[in-house]
């Protein structure tokens, strides 16, 4: 079978991206993972354990943009986190990540490059959380990837 994703069935054409951490408290910004190529984000879980008051987790975007610094996009991907006993896995809308655009107020974002970060905020009064996980589903937009140009 070729290499080339035009030759892939649609499943192989995803990667998944799985990130744990150990006690999250509120107010914490979190580094989710740094996109290795041009891509789209197509699907996202997150599981908790352990929970504290209704904590509140929200994704972003991070880009560099030479010139005028860091921007921070913000995918309309927020979740009011419950345990996993209570719920198993839970997924953020697909309004926010879609399978062609990011929703940043009027603007959309249709590409994450090389580079750009997802973070993870947290807010709720009094919450933490024990242990917590999340998997997204990232999709190549070009054929031949190069990893952060190499």
């Amino acid at each position: 079978m070729a290499l080339l994703n035009r030759d892939k069935d649609q499943s192989e054409q995803r990667e998944i991206i799985n990130v744990s951490y150990g006690t999250v408290a509120t107010g914490v910004t979190l580094s989710v993972a740094v996109f290795p190529y041009p891509c789209q984000i197509v699907a996202a879980q997150q599981t908790a354990i352990g929970l504290s008051g209704t904590p509140i987790a929200t994704l972003w975007l991070q880009r560099f943009v030479v010139g005028s610094g860091v921007t921070s996009i913000g995918l309309a991907a927020t979740l009011a986190l419950t345990a996993y006993g209570t719920s198993g896995a839970q997924g953020y809308s697909t309004v926010a990540f879609g399978t062609t655009t990011l929703a940043q107020g009027s603007t959309a974002v249709q590409t994450i490059y090389p580079g750009d970060q997802l973070v993870l905020l947290t807010s709720g009064s009094n919450a933490a959380v024990a242990a917590a996980s999340l998997t997204l589903v990232i999709k190549s937009l070009q054929d031949i990837k190069t990893h952060f140009g190499v």
